[in-house]
């Protein structure tokens, strides 16, 4: 007779395969980044800095993200950037990419 261990109940657990990481927060679709069309990806991290949490926006991805989704994707920008600084600097004012909200 075999004496059933905690391990035999969790190791099925660990066959379980990973979800993909295959959501953002700001797609920004067809993308010029130097001299190549690219899709660039968006999350905000979030930081609390004096007792207010802050959603600071951080460039994740520069590449084709058809397989992938967001809370919001842009289309028709017209965009054109030649190094990660430039995007940076797009991404960090909010103003390119607030939805404004119904009140």
């Amino acid at each position: 007779m075999r004496i059933k261990s905690k391990s035999d109940n969790i190791n099925p657990y660990f066959k379980i395969p990973n979800n993909e990481k295959n959501y953002l927060d700001i797609i920004l679709k067809k993308i010029t980044y130097k001299k190549e069309i690219v899709d660039i990806g968006i999350l905000f991290k979030e930081k609390l800095i004096e007792s207010k949490l802050l959603f600071i926006p951080k460039l994740d991805k520069i590449e084709n993200l058809d397989n992938y989704n967001a809370n919001i994707i842009m289309h028709n920008l017209n965009l054109t950037f030649q190094n990660e600084k430039d995007i940076l600097k797009w991404i960090k004012n909010e103003n390119n990419y607030k939805i404004p909200m119904n009140n």
